[in-house]
């Protein structure tokens, strides 16, 4: 699934700015 920067920061979730990346925490 693709996430949006705020959604991925409101989920406390690592964003990788450089890829635009959502990295989902295990």
């Amino acid at each position: 699934m693709v996430y949006s920067l705020l959604d991925c920061l409101s989920s406390k979730n690592a964003y990788n700015v450089s890829t635009g990346v959502c990295i989902r925490p295990l």
